[in-house]
């Protein structure tokens, strides 16, 4: 469940900041280079990815180890 909601989180809170990005033009309020910007979030998004997999693959294998301790 916890996975679940984080998941519906991000979403949620990527879509509204994708949302403001697209409608309020930075460029010109904080006049910075998009190139900057993409540099600085590339790190971010690596470890924001690397926690969301470790979470799959945790409950993943913890679902597999309890079903397969209930067959036997």
């Amino acid at each position: 469940m916890g996975t679940f909601t984080s998941g519906i989180y991000e979403f949620i809170i990527g879509s509204v900041l994708l949302t403001i990005g697209y409608y309020v033009d930075f460029k010109i309020k904080f006049k910075i280079k998009k190139m900057k910007i993409y540099d600085r979030l590339i790190p971010v998004s690596t470890i924001f990815i690397s926690i969301l997999i470790d979470i799959i693959l945790s409950t993943f294998f913890n679902i597999f180890v309890l079903m397969q301790l209930e067959s036997s």
